[in-house]
């Protein structure tokens, strides 16, 4: 009886996930760009590059934060955008990363929001448009160690279209760091998430089968004893 019941349970509790998780673990100190391959093919899927001159570094606010850990994409704000991430397969359906700003939480309480040093997402399809455009401020969070050592947010948006690539602005002056940059955008991937969608039961319908085929057994059992 257990094993049937279990046996229900595990058909819907697996889903599909498409989107990737860069994490830039294998990010050197002084790089101007970082290229990333999504799914082993040997080519890259993310090519981030850094705007406005200058480099990226392991600078970064340490341990005591949950958005971001070092390495990420670290580096000094400039007026305009500062990041560029491209595409060369196009990416789908959502991006999204965590970020922190070298504002210290030290003389500040949890929730205060460095509103001038936002974040913001922008996202273009090959022609230059516009598919959406989201920004984030980042606030000193509570974390399992207490405050936060630094202000820190995550961005995320869904989009429609395939997008060609990204820019990303850090207001203000306080340098950033970028990390674990989510989205749909492996050659794998973006194939995988193309198929048309399986209909499958939700949960509520799971639980009707569920329940009927125990009602049906527990039936059975019943005539069998009489």
């Amino acid at each position: 009886m257990i094993n049937i019941i279990i046996a229900f349970f595990l058909l819907f509790a697996f889903t599909d996930s498409f989107a990737v998780t860069i994490t830039f673990d294998g990010i050197a100190n002084g790089v101007s760009s970082f290229n990333y391959d999504a799914d082993g093919d040997g080519q890259s899927d993310a090519n981030f590059s850094k705007i406005g001159g200058g480099t990226f570094s392991f600078g970064g606010p340490g341990t005591n934060v949950l958005y971001v850990s070092q390495p990420g994409l670290t580096g000094n704000s400039v007026s305009g955008n500062d990041v560029r991430v491209d595409f060369p397969n196009g990416a789908k359906q959502t991006l999204g990363f965590g970020f922190a700003r070298s504002i210290s939480c030290g003389s500040f309480s949890v929730g205060y929001s460095a509103t001038a040093e936002a974040a913001e997402l922008q996202i273009y399809d090959s022609s230059n448009t516009l598919l959406g455009t989201v920004s984030a401020v980042p606030t000193c969070t509570a974390t399992p160690s207490g405050k936060s050592s630094f202000v820190e947010a995550q961005i995320s948006t869904t989009f429609s279209g395939t997008a060609a690539y990204a820019l990303v602005d850090f207001q203000g002056s306080s340098a950033y760091i970028l990390d674990n940059f989510l989205g749909t955008f492996g050659s794998v991937e973006i194939a995988a998430a193309a198929q048309p969608p399986q209909p499958v039961p939700t949960l509520s319908e799971w639980a009707m089968i569920i329940m009927a085929s125990l009602m049906g057994l527990f039936a059975f059992m019943r005539l069998r004893r009489n």
